[in-house]
């Protein structure tokens, strides 16, 4: 989702305000940590590593109760809405056309 922070002309970020409560906690908390309504893809990518390293998931080792954990973590609701609005991440996407 898309919002406007400063009217039509304005700047766009993620809206966490199609998220549920607790997703939209910690979303916003990762944005607040981030300082901006518009992370960088790197940004992204540190949030879902400090998720997988908080949880503690091994790859050598898997524990799928531990994956499970990551894998429905708000984190990927956040990735899915930076998608959204990257424009990188739009023109590049497959149309799933042949």
């Amino acid at each position: 989702m898309i919002t406007d922070a400063s009217g039509p002309q304005g700047s766009s970020g993620i809206d966490t305000s199609v998220c549920e409560d607790d997703a939209r906690e910690t979303i916003d908390a990762f944005l607040t940590l981030f300082a901006t309504k518009s992370p960088s893809l790197q940004q992204i990518w540190a949030a879902m590593d400090f998720v997988w390293d908080q949880i503690g998931v091994d790859n050598r080792n898997p524990d799928l109760e531990r994956l499970s954990e990551v894998y429905s973590h708000p984190v990927w609701l956040l990735n899915g809405l930076f998608i959204e609005q990257d424009e990188q991440c739009l023109t590049s996407a497959p149309t799933g056309q042949n």
